[in-house]
């Protein structure tokens, strides 16, 4: 309840924003006192459309979305493209108030030498206004473009990964056991049967040892859960399926999630470990550890890697599942590897933007002998919306050497 009405909130804050910020430079009719008045109008307009859409959608949306799924798509992604516009246009403007400010004192320096009549206040005026106009129209184009095609193309632009992990205290007669990974699925209001059919079909393709679903496959709605199982029920391999808990499963309803993976074959790890392929020299310890997240809301849950170790022979192949990629800070020299999610990539890396930010964002890192996987995963978080950030499924090879 408080995440959504945080959303909410800040939903409305930063269109009202938008709107008063860009409409002038659009149309002249949007400028001086009575255009004020109108800014903050279809300022609150847009607002009510879009909480009212939000509130409506997830209260009635099936998974998948059904009817809803398109509208929420355009209202998030015009949301988005406001945002990111009204941001960049107003750092420009401080950047330009700067700018002009030097070239004033210059111009004046200069014309007090020369003697040259300095241009008209009005002049000046309508030149800067021409100006700022016209990078806010720029801003506002260029956003939509990243946005249109993150939603038209980045969000389908589907994809096979195959990484190799090097264990090497593998054992020889499991050289190249291969691990499917699927994580942050969101099954809701942009993920439903149609969407996950074609991943089922690609990832059974794959004819992995073993499945590993890393978290957030739920993204907030408890009625989506019996579809969501019906869903992973499909998913098989020879050693099993096995999963963890994101910090949207808690959005859901951690207890709900769990029981309905269970309910549905699907063996889950919640700080704790199993062994796969026993009889195969020791075979390979697959991890499992809780939301990083969820010792915020709940006392006796959270990441306990004692607890998910627990047992585990020195030297014995580990491989621990954690949604969260920070984990790695805690697990980092006391596994062979780890599979993450949670990032979705940056979701919306322009130019590796989100790189720095996230700092394990997608793909492989090393530290103390051990190596971490973050995948991109398949679904999203907000709009609908992803952008240098392909939705993948991983095919993950593990090896005693390497390439």
């Amino acid at each position: 309840m408080i995440r959504s009405s945080a959303f909410y909130i800040t939903t409305g804050v930063l269109t009202m924003f938008s709107v008063v910020t860009l409409a002038p430079s659009v149309h002249r009719w949007w400028a001086g006192a009575q255009g004020r008045r109108r800014r903050w109008l279809l300022g609150a307009a847009l607002t009510s459309f879009s909480l009212g859409l939000e509130v409506v959608a997830r209260g009635r949306a099936p998974a998948g979305g059904g009817a809803y799924r398109w509208l929420v798509s355009f209202e998030r992604s015009l949301a988005l493209a406001l945002w990111m516009a009204a941001f960049v246009a107003s750092g420009l403007r401080v950047l330009s108030a700067v700018v002009w400010k030097i070239h004033d004192l210059t111009a004046k320096s200069q014309i007090e030498t020369e003697f040259e009549p300095s241009p008209s206040r009005e002049e000046t005026l309508d030149r800067r206004e021409v100006i700022a106009r016209a990078m806010d129209v720029a801003t506002l184009s260029t956003a939509s473009v990243f946005v249109g095609y993150g939603l038209l193309k980045g969000r389908s632009d589907f994809r096979v990964r195959e990484v190799v992990l090097a264990i090497p205290n593998l054992p020889r007669t499991l050289e190249g056991y291969a691990i499917a990974q699927l994580t942050d699925i969101h099954v809701g209001m942009f993920t439903g049967v149609r969407d996950f059919a074609s991943v089922i079909e690609k990832t059974q393709s794959l004819r992995t040892d073993s499945i590993v679903l890393t978290g957030d496959l739920l993204d907030s709605d408890v009625r989506h859960i019996p579809e969501a199982m019906r869903l992973f029920a499909q998913l098989h391999a020879r050693d099993g399926v096995f999963a963890i808990l994101g910090n949207h499963d808690y959005y859901t309803g951690h207890l709900e999630v769990l029981h309905g993976l269970r309910r549905a074959g699907i063996r889950t790890l919640v700080n704790e470990n199993t062994r796969l392929r026993a009889r195969d020299a020791g075979g390979i310890v697959l991890a499992g550890v809780d939301e990083l997240m969820a010792a915020r809301w709940f006392a006796d849950r959270g990441v306990n890697l004692d607890a998910a170790l627990d047992g585990i022979e020195r030297g014995s192949p580990t491989v621990l599942l954690a949604h969260n990629p920070k984990v790695f800070e805690q697990a980092k020299g006391r596994v062979d590897a780890q599979l993450s999610g949670h990032t979705h990539g940056g979701q919306l890396n322009i130019a590796g933007m989100m790189e720095p930010v996230l700092g394990y964002c997608s793909g492989l890192y090393h530290a103390q002998a051990s190596t971490l996987f973050v995948s991109n995963g398949l679904g999203f978080t907000g709009p609908p919306i992803r952008f240098n950030a392909p939705p993948e499924v991983v095919k993950i090879v593990l090896t005693r050497t390497g390439r």
